[in-house]
């Protein structure tokens, strides 16, 4: 199997969030998102896991959160922490932990 370059990977990495988000349920996405914005007032983490166990709605493809995520990141709602964790949703791969940017902090 050729390696790929690190622009080649950055490439398929978006191509494969692309497919999920283009797949996924347009309703359950901004359902999801709109969950996710209320859990951030209230949790200072932000994990896949935990939203599943907090009453988000599992969807026929759990990837699809992947997306949802990143939009939450990219309106200011969370942020990377640097932190991992892994998820058994994931058949325990590690993803990231999210710093919500809207939890009170005093």
């Amino acid at each position: 199997m050729k390696e790929l370059t690190v622009s080649e990977a950055q490439a398929a990495r978006s191509e494969g969030i692309a497919q999920v988000a283009a797949g996924a349920d347009p309703n359950w996405a901004s359902d999801a998102y709109d969950f996710i914005a209320e859990y951030a007032k209230t949790h200072p983490d932000v994990f896949c896991d935990d939203l599943w166990e907090a009453g988000l709605e599992m969807p026929r493809e759990p990837r699809a959160l992947g997306p949802v995520m990143l939009k939450a990141s990219r309106d200011g709602l969370i942020s990377p922490s640097g932190n991992y964790r892994p998820s058994v949703h994931s058949k325990m791969g590690v993803k990231s932990v999210w710093k919500s940017n809207v939890y009170p902090t005093s």
